[in-house]
């Protein structure tokens, strides 16, 4: 057996695996940048859907229907819909509101925008 030769057989295939290690590592990183930005956007959303929930305990008048807001990098389209209701407690009936808020806003996943949303409700007693 001749010795030539081996020391640049085992340069490549070293090689040749630390590519493949350095790629799937490259892919992680990624991955979880890209759901970093997702869990961003999702607190952004939650944040805004609570602002308009604390609003509407403090009976201040929100718009219905969508509403743009740019925040956080994107924007977000806000639905708030209220519906009246009342609560029954033993013989005591109390009249309420009951407040819903949507947030929708795209977020871009692999290449490909897809729309997610974030719901809160709550019921504000006058």
């Amino acid at each position: 057996m001749q010795r030539r030769g081996y020391l640049l057989l085992e340069v490549t295939i070293g090689g040749a695996m630390a590519a493949v290690v350095l790629f799937g590592m490259m892919e992680f990183v990624l991955s979880g940048r890209v759901q970093n930005i997702t869990a961003r956007r999702m607190v952004m959303a939650s944040q805004i859907a609570n602002e308009a929930l604390e609003k509407a305990r403090a009976f201040e008048s929100l718009p219905p229907g969508p509403t743009a807001i740019p925040a956080g990098g994107g924007t977000y389209q806000r639905t708030v819909a209220s519906a009246s209701c009342s609560d029954s407690r033993g013989s005591v009936t109390l009249p309420c509101n009951e407040v819903t808020v949507r947030v929708d806003f795209d977020v871009v996943e692999g290449g490909v925008s897809r729309q997610r949303s974030v719901t809160m409700a709550a019921r504000v007693y006058p």
